[in-house]
């Protein structure tokens, strides 16, 4: 065991021993110091170490509806028999203050950490006991380091009545429509075309040529499609317009 030296008076030590055991349970006086020992390790790791995303024995004892010192005895026990050091160094030990002023130990897990403790109460004989705990523990593990990416939605009022376009006067979108036709209508260089889109091109034709029709015929069928492709590319680039239109206004009010 590592030596350390602690600048306490015999009362001093004797209330940290105390304390510690009263929370932590029937642990031997070397389990006490080896606590110690891993607090003062972590006081000396980097910030960003300590900033990572942890849960807490004490959000963890929530969880389960228990007591923390149940848990707090839990992990002390199993850091200080079972766990391998490199288990050890997924659990760190803090404190938090209760209301009244006195400050109790308690331990930050890491996803890994929370992942062992999972293990060590599935393992358990009583498992049946604790089986809705361990479920709503999955679930907060999840939603703690893998938390769902929200879908983005609009805030409240973006887009109103007068965002939709149909069976609206050309001129309520005819600036949008001039900037397109600038852009359809500049100079014909490569380098436009989404792959995709040149591959539905290629499918269309090939299409074509199968029903071998006339020249005529082929000629009407290219040109109506050439017409609902570029009006339907339009109104797509419209909306684009209108919707970084109404996210720039709706910004700047805030701002």
């Amino acid at each position: 065991m590592k030596e350390l030296k602690l600048n306490l008076g015999v009362e001093d030590t004797q209330r940290v021993v105390a304390r510690i055991k009263g929370i932590a349970g029937s642990v031997s006086a070397e389990d006490v110091v080896e606590i110690i020992i891993k607090a003062a390790e972590a006081e000396d790791e980097p910030t960003e170490k300590q900033a990572a995303v942890v849960m807490s024995s004490k959000e963890v004892a929530e969880i389960f509806a228990k007591q923390h010192a149940v848990v707090f005895k839990q992990i002390s026990g199993f850091l200080c028999s079972k766990a391998t050091e490199q288990e050890k160094k997924e659990f760190r030990l803090t404190s938090f203050k209760i209301p009244q002023g006195q400050t109790y130990p308690m331990y930050e897990l890491t996803e890994k950490a929370c992942n062992t403790y999972y293990d060590l109460l599935k393992s358990r004989t009583n498992y049946k006991t604790v089986e809705a705990g361990l479920e709503k523990y999955k679930q907060a593990i999840q939603e703690r380091f893998h938390p769902a990416k929200k879908s983005f939605q609009f805030p409240v009022g973006l887009i109103g009545s007068g965002f939709l376009l149909e069976g609206k006067p050309r001129k309520d979108y005819e600036p949008y429509c001039d900037v397109f036709n600038k852009f359809i209508s500049g100079p014909a260089c490569e380098g436009r075309e989404i792959s995709e889109l040149t591959e539905k091109y290629q499918a269309f034709y090939k299409v074509m040529q199968d029903f071998q029709l006339t020249a005529k015929d082929s000629n009407r069928m290219e040109t109506a499609m050439y017409d609902v492709a570029i009006e339907a590319e339009m109104q797509g680039f419209i909306y684009g317009f209108k919707l970084f239109d109404a996210i720039l206004n709706t910004r700047l009010q805030v701002a």
